[in-house]
């Protein structure tokens, strides 16, 4: 019989201390994974909004004619009453279906044909106006 210091059991302090470490070395790696990802998430946010804050530094609002037609086109589409996240379709898209009305018979809207439409029009006013004006009209043969 050996005694009681002795043996697989005679160096207990360090074997608890063993035991111990290798149950707490999953949560440590675990808390280290998730303070790294947390820091790299950090300045991957911070990022991007020092070089955005630069950038509208350098880049102050338009304030042409252009824009200013621009953004009242795009703040018209937008509904105001309705909060983004509680229906963002409805947010971004009523201004624009009470400006575009449903066609009679209409099964489908296809915007980009609709779009394609206004344009043609716009075109054409374009050429109207032109030969109007006593401008010779273009010629399109190759």
């Amino acid at each position: 019989m050996q005694p009681l210091g002795a043996g697989d059991y005679g160096d207990r302090p360090e074997r608890i201390h063993e035991l111990t470490c290798n149950v707490n070395r999953p949560r440590v790696i675990v808390v280290a994974a998730v303070m790294v990802s947390f820091l790299i998430s950090a300045f991957i946010a911070i990022g991007p909004q020092s070089t955005r804050v630069a950038y509208v530094k350098a880049h102050p609002a338009c304030k042409s004619a252009e824009c200013t037609a621009l953004a009242q086109a795009i703040s018209s589409s937008v509904n105001t009453r309705i909060a983004p996240c509680q229906n963002f379709y409805r947010f971004v898209c009523d201004g624009w279906i009470k400006t575009h009305p449903a066609r009679e018979n209409e099964l489908r809207r296809l915007v980009m044909r609709e779009l394609a439409d206004e344009v043609a029009a716009a075109q054409k006013k374009a050429l109207i106006s032109t030969q109007a004006r006593g401008s010779p009209a273009p010629s399109f043969a190759a």
